[in-house]
């Protein structure tokens, strides 16, 4: 191959030597016939072999004399995520030793304050906890109103409510042997405010004093009797307990009002006792409302969503939340803003003769918001950024091991 080469750049000295020797323009253009009659046979000679090489090795890597090199559809894409990934347990030990020294800044009460981790796409939302709160408080004033009731006294109006929710002469030709051409490329990579989550999760040292939790994670039974939510229904169900016990009574009444009514001879008294026993119409007829209103809510929170989940299930999560954050929690919201990579691409000749085509760079760049669950003040909040310099995509690989690069496990283990 390196004889080719040789003969190759001869032939090229040769050719321009006899050109600059023409004194007219035929002895001119007589050269410039021969040697592209020369140049054609080569070019022949080159089809042949890179055919025959091509049948035995398979494709090779396509140049031209412009020194082309096309790379493969996401080459380098594996290299920029691996120094994303890098840049992102940065961007996560940076959060987690921001996040520790408010924590002690602020007073946190190592022991029992607890620390709700959570992505900013999955912030906890509140609003069914404070729908359900509505919806109980509607319908516990439905039931009070129906329970103290009295026969002589006139209807109010029910509440009623149910719960929803790319030459051309020898000179160009060896020109382009010394022409390189430069390309800069994104790549896109996947931002995953989760594994931001855990990351910062992973690196808080500071876990042996405060509780990190996932606001998702399971509620123990324990955690239910003194559950916000719990106690609304316990006391709901008391209101109906009574009330039914009232209507039962009422009806009782009602019914042997009109009965002696019946059996009274004389119209005038049997009048009173009929009108007296019809005045527990309302009192009854509203209970009947009342209860149905319970029944609703009863109905609509035991009834599973189209993923198959209670919403009383999600009420209680978000009352046990609540509290908690309101007793000593805090709650770190996190973002992935960017994650992202670059690929920068020298093509020339040379490059096809076996220098290394590109480099890869990768980056993170993340935020996050500390807040005190009892105030709501923020308490600490940043944007945070980390880069690689361009490396070429095999040192960059030999860098990484298990997907994690050592000196990154040398920064995580303190050494």
């Amino acid at each position: 191959m390196n004889g080719k080469l040789v003969g190759f750049f001869l032939v090229l000295l040769i050719v321009s030597s006899t050109t600059l020797r023409a004194q007219t323009v035929e002895e001119a253009t007589a050269e410039a016939q021969r040697a592209k009659l020369f140049f054609e046979a080569e070019k022949a000679k080159f089809d042949a072999e890179a055919a025959a090489a091509k049948a035995k090795f398979g494709t090779l890597a396509e140049h031209t004399n412009a020194g082309g090199v096309v790379a493969g559809a996401g080459a380098g894409k594996l290299e920029a995520s691996l120094l994303g990934t890098e840049a992102t347990l940065g961007v996560a030990k940076y959060i987690a030793t921001a996040v520790c020294d408010a924590l002690k800044t602020s007073g946190a009460a190592a022991g029992s304050s607890a620390v709700f981790v959570v992505a900013e796409g999955h912030v906890v939302s509140f609003e069914a906890f404070d729908a359900f709160l509505i919806q109980t408080h509607l319908v516990a004033e439905q039931l009070s109103a129906a329970l103290v009731m009295k026969a002589s006294e006139s209807s109010t109006s029910g509440k009623d409510l149910s719960g929803r929710t790319s030459a051309a002469t020898i000179l160009a030709i060896a020109g382009n042997l010394f022409r390189s051409e430069y390309s800069v490329n994104n790549i896109d990579l996947s931002s995953d405010d989760n594994v931001l989550t855990r990351a910062v999760i992973h690196a808080a040292t500071c876990r042996t004093d405060y509780s990190f939790h996932l606001p998702g994670q399971y509620i123990a039974p324990t955690h239910m009797t003194d559950n916000r939510a719990m106690i609304e229904m316990r006391q709901l169900d008391e209101l109906r307990r009574q009330l039914q016990q009232k209507q039962l009574t009422d009806t009782r009444v009602r019914s042997d009002g009109l009965e002696a009514a019946k059996a009274e001879k004389d119209k005038a008294k049997a009048a009173q006792l009929r009108e007296a026993a019809e005045r527990y119409d309302l009192p009854i007829d509203a209970a009947t409302k009342a209860l149905e209103a319970h029944a609703g809510l009863r109905n609509a929170l035991s009834t599973p969503d189209d993923k198959g989940v209670l919403p009383l299930s999600l009420i209680t999560r978000q009352a046990h939340l609540a509290a908690t954050l309101a007793k000593d929690g805090y709650l770190l919201v996190l973002k992935a803003n960017v994650l992202g990579g670059t690929s920068y691409t020298k093509k020339n000749f040379w490059t096809f003769l076996g220098s290394m085509p590109f480099s890869v760079t990768g980056g993170a760049t993340a935020s996050y918001t500390l807040i005190d669950g009892n105030s709501s003040n923020v308490i600490d909040s940043g944007v945070v950024a980390r880069s690689a310099p361009y490396a070429k995509v095999h040192r960059t690989i030999a860098r990484f091991q298990d997907g994690v690069p050592r000196k990154q496990e040398e920064r995580v283990s303190g050494k």
